[in-house]
């Protein structure tokens, strides 16, 4: 749900009524930036198709998803989803996903999410695929990595805080401040 505030042709600032979106979808290599400058950003599926993807660029249209202001979140609830473009998801605070939201991204797309000051809490059912891009994770507090990632690229995980570092079930245990994962082909 969105309030916009438009601004008339007379320089005076009114408020709109509230609008709901659905799915926002790119075609013909289009690009998208999706950008809260004060706010949390919560990303669900919308009915236009309701399949379980709120964000979809075509070709190799990039994905840029950013909570900007102090202390604001992501949490993505549906798929997130580029045929060849990168993904950057990017918030000020903490991003999370909620049941089997993934970021998936074909080619030599990369992805990115990046909890600036707070964590990265990726459900256990949420994936990031890329074909042969690079997937980074990153925050200013704790990686919590839920399905799987998957890339001929690199993985990359990196935390500031916290000395262990868990998967979200018994596959993973490593102990240390900063952390960098390769898996290869």
């Amino acid at each position: 749900v969105v309030t916009p505030v438009r601004v008339g042709l007379d320089g005076i600032s009114r408020t709109e009524a509230a609008r709901v979106f659905g799915d926002l979808v790119s075609t013909a290599e289009g690009s998208l930036v999706l950008r809260t400058l004060a706010g949390d950003l919560v990303v669900v599926d919308g009915s236009a198709p309701a399949d379980a993807v709120a964000v979809r660029a075509a070709g190799s249209g990039n994905i840029l998803m950013e909570a900007v202001g102090a202390g604001t979140s992501i949490s993505l609830i549906a798929d997130v989803r580029s045929t060849s473009g990168s993904i950057s998801i990017v918030a000020a605070q903490n991003v999370s996903t909620v049941g089997s939201a993934s970021i998936r991204t074909g080619g030599a797309g990369s992805i990115e999410v990046e909890a600036v000051a707070g964590s990265v809490t990726l459900s256990t059912a949420s994936d990031q695929i890329a074909d042969s891009g690079d997937i980074r994770l990153a925050a200013g507090q704790n990686v919590t990595l839920g399905g799987v990632a998957r890339t001929s690229g690199t993985v990359s995980v990196v935390e500031a805080l916290r000395d262990d570092f868990r998967r979200d079930g018994p596959q993973i245990v490593v102990h240390d401040k900063i952390h960098r994962v390769n898996f290869g082909n």
